[in-house]
C-alpha cells in the first residue's frame, strides 16, 4: 500500500509539472513553481496561500524565479493603499543603473504578505551601455523631431503658472535628458530583449502642451520609437489632468482645445 501511495505521489508530481511545462516553459521555472499557483500566467504571479513573503524582499528573494539578472535591479516608485486594506507597490526595472522602458511591476499585499504581483520585467538582458553623442545634440535633434513655433517653457506665464498648480518652485517643462534602456523595436517584448539599447529620453511640451516622449538613441542619435509624454513615466501628467487643475487653479484663463490663447497672446 506505501509503494501505491509512492507511486501515485510521483506521478501527481510529474504530471503537475508538465502541465507546468506545457503551459509556458519560460516562465515556470523550478524556481516559479514552487510559490505560484497554477492558475498564474506571465505577467500576473498569484502567489501559493502557504507562501509568507514580505513584498519588500520579494524581487531579492526570488530573483531566480523572475529570472532577474545580476544587473538587473528592480527599485520602488510608489506605494499605495487602498480602501480593502491592500497596500499596493509600484517597482520600476534598471539594468545596469540605467531604467527600462516599460518594464514596470505591481506588488499588491494584505497585512505584509505578498498576495499577487503583475506587471512586466525585460530577461535576458546582455547589453553594453554606449554614450557616443552629447545631452546638447540630443535635445537638437528631438526638437527637430518636434518642431514648434513656440515651446511652453519659452513662455514665462506657462512656467509661472505651472509652477503654482505643481507647488514646486522648480517645476519647468524645459526638457531634462534621461538616459533610459528602450527596445529598438516599436513594441518590445521578452523575445527582442538583447535589441535594447540606452537612448536619451525627453518630454517635449509645445505650446499647446500636447506633449511627446522622444528617445534619441545614445549610440549614434537615432529617433527612437516614442510616445505621448505621460505614457511611459511620471514626470508630467497628462494633459486634460494638467488643463483640469489649470480651470480650477485660474479660471479667468481660458483654455482653448488646440492651445492656451490667452497666455500665447497675452
Amino acid at each position: 500500500m506505501k509503494n501505491i501511495i509512492i507511486f501515485l505521489t510521483c506521478i501527481l508530481i510529474v504530471s503537475t509539472q508538465n502541465l507546468y511545462a506545457q503551459t509556458d516553459s519560460g516562465f515556470w521555472n523550478s524556481e516559479m513553481i514552487k510559490i505560484a499557483t497554477p492558475t498564474s500566467k506571465p505577467g500576473w504571479i498569484n502567489i501559493r496561500p502557504e507562501i509568507n513573503i514580505n513584498p519588500s524582499v520579494f524581487f531579492t528573494a526570488k530573483k531566480k524565479a523572475l529570472q532577474l539578472g545580476v544587473n538587473d535591479d528592480m527599485q520602488l516608485s510608489k506605494i499605495e493603499i487602498d480602501k480593502t486594506g491592500f497596500t499596493h507597490y509600484k517597482y520600476q526595472q534598471f539594468y545596469k543603473g540605467y531604467k527600462v522602458i516599460f518594464s514596470e511591476f505591481l506588488l499588491h499585499a494584505l497585512n505584509n504578505k505578498l498576495v499577487t504581483a503583475n506587471g512586466k520585467i525585460i530577461t535576458g538582458l546582455n547589453r553594453t551601455p554606449a554614450v557616443n553623442i552629447s545631452v546638447t545634440t540630443a535635445l537638437q535633434r528631438a526638437l527637430q523631431f518636434l518642431p514648434a513655433a513656440q515651446y511652453a517653457w519659452q513662455i514665462p506665464q506657462l512656467e509661472n503658472n505651472y509652477k503654482q498648480i505643481l507647488h514646486n518652485p522648480n517645476a519647468t517643462y524645459k526638457p531634462a535628458a534621461e538616459l533610459v534602456w528602450i527596445s529598438i523595436y516599436e513594441k518590445s517584448d521578452n523575445k527582442n530583449s538583447p535589441q535594447y539599447e540606452l537612448a536619451y529620453m525627453f518630454d517635449i511640451y509645445p505650446a499647446s502642451l500636447y506633449g511627446k516622449k522622444i528617445f534619441i538613441s545614445a549610440a549614434d542619435g537615432r529617433i527612437q520609437p516614442g510616445c505621448c509624454a505621460h505614457c511611459a513615466g511620471d514626470q508630467k501628467e497628462s494633459r486634460a489632468a494638467f488643463l483640469g487643475r489649470w480651470t480650477e487653479a485660474f479660471p479667468e484663463i481660458a483654455v482653448d482645445g488646440c492651445e492656451v490663447q490667452s497666455v500665447i497672446e497675452g
